[in-house]
């Protein structure tokens, strides 16, 4: 009787198997009928026991023929339930089936998408080149439709129109739009713009489209982003992109109209990322258009607002807000010729530089360290840094050093030789900037002295 029982087994454990398939594949289609009547809630139940039951097919039975297909429904299931990072590992399994090419198929359409979702451009080209051989006429048109937008992606725009060629449809020419775009083909692009519009066509990639657009003419670009805005059903976050993209593309050739995107996408309501870098924008542009300390107080009261937000552009509002307290406390406290000003001038100047998009200001926070302390070792430091800035200006600045600072440290550590007194003199430079400098306040404060030199920059400018 021992010896019968193993077999009196396979039976019952072949039964338990199927049922755990069978149940499997009958949640998940009352899953996909559900979902195409409009029960989104229910379907998702669905999909949770389809998952369940798939998975203990999986785990029980990993080499038998209903394997990958059981690996196929766990993928799909996670994929219906926004969990396309969980799936891709089932679906890479399914997507090898030998025993089924339908299951590797299906899988290979899913994992492409999973691998779109993850930023796997290469991974999702990969699936879907594969798929360009199918014996089904709508999979190889979708994968040509997929390979031609990773191309576009990439770039590639006259690949992915030769990858689209002979394809008609809306769809195809909506990605052709795309295409044109990018390679500034506006002949080709506008009438295939213009149709999609007239059709209110939300699957044109529209950021892609205007963007090639706005590369050739920003006018052309800003007048479409108008009409693609209007369009019926866009979401507000994509609002927001094209209104912070046309924008920032209008901010070169006409400021004000830039703005006055940038601060209408910043006004969203409900916030989005989107109208979040919109209002850094502005506040960054009012800032690199600053000729004075005063001004960049200018962008105070925006970064104020927005450093309350949260996320990422609240942070940086957060950055820079510090950095104009700091301007501001330096301001209040250094003269020309005060003492430790060219070390706290020059302290800010870096400061500015490196954590602020105002150039023009540092670069006149630099200019001033050899106008108000001409005799300070770090004036030719200061022009050095200066040179750096203003690359059209660098030889006269570089005359200049040596015909007023010859004997200068820097000057032999810009032809390679690095010298104690230099040594000294950075660390100096570092004591001072680690000591505090943001909250120091030189002593010494005097007013500007009448008839100063020229090039001296009086004290007023700066602020």
């Amino acid at each position: 009787m021992k010896r019968l029982l193993p077999l009196l087994l396979l039976p019952l454990a072949g039964c338990v198997y199927y049922n755990g398939m069978y149940n499997a594949n009958r949640f998940a289609e009352r899953a996909r009928k559900a979902e195409a009547q409009g029960r989104t809630f229910e379907a998702q139940g669905y999909w949770a026991q389809a998952e369940v039951r798939a998975d203990t097919v999986v785990a029980r039975h990993p080499n038998s023929t209903w394997a990958d297909n059981a690996q196929l429904i766990r993928g799909e299931a996670m994929v219906h339930r926004n969990d396309c990072a969980g799936a891709i590992p089932a679906l890479e399994a399914a997507s090898f089936s030998g025993d089924s090419p339908d299951v590797a198929q299906q899988a290979q359409i899913l994992l492409g998408g999973c691998y779109l979702a993850a930023g796997n451009l290469d991974g999702a080209d990969k699936a879907f080149v594969a798929l360009m051989t199918s014996p089904d006429s709508a999979v190889r048109q979708k994968a040509r439709l997929e390979h031609a937008r990773i191309l576009r992606m990439h770039g590639e725009y006259q690949a992915a129109l030769t990858t689209l060629d002979g394809l008609q449809g809306s769809v195809f020419d909506a990605e052709r739009a795309a295409d044109y775009g990018g390679l500034g083909d506006l002949a080709q692009a506008v009438p295939l713009i213009d149709q999609a519009l007239a059709r209110q066509d939300l699957t044109v990639p529209w950021d892609s489209t205007l963007a090639g657009v706005g590369r050739v003419d920003p006018g052309l670009a800003s007048r479409y982003t108008t009409a693609v805005l209007a369009l019926p059903g866009l979401s507000t976050e994509t609002r927001d992109q094209l209104l912070l993209a046309d924008g920032l593309r209008l901010l070169a050739t006409n400021p004000d109209s830039g703005l006055a995107r940038l601060r209408a996408a910043g006004s969203a309501d409900p916030v989005t990322f989107a109208s979040l870098s919109a209002r850094l924008r502005v506040a960054e542009y009012i800032i690199g258009q600053a000729d004075t300390l005063a001004q960049l107080e200018l962008a105070r009261e925006e970064l104020t607002s927005l450093s309350e937000v949260g996320g990422p552009a609240s942070i940086q509002a957060i950055r820079y807000l510090r950095i104009l307290t700091r301007i501001r406390t330096y301001v209040d406290s250094v003269a020309p010729g005060s003492i430790q000003g060219d070390l706290a001038t020059f302290s800010l100047a870096e400061a500015v530089r490196d954590s602020l998009p105002a150039p023009r200001i540092a670069a006149e926070l630099f200019a001033t360290i050899p106008a108000w302390w001409p005799a300070s070792p770090y004036a030719p430091k200061a022009m050095l840094a200066l040179a750096a800035l203003e690359p059209a200006q660098a030889d006269s600045i570089f005359l200049r050093i040596e015909a007023e600072y010859p004997g200068s440290p820097y000057l032999l550590l810009v032809a390679g030789d690095v010298t104690p007194a230099v040594l000294a003199l950075e660390d100096s430079l570092q004591a001072y900037t680690g000591g505090g400098a943001a909250g120091r306040t030189p002593a010494g404060r005097r007013a500007p002295a009448a008839g100063a030199p020229p090039g001296q920059r009086p004290q007023d400018e700066l602020k």
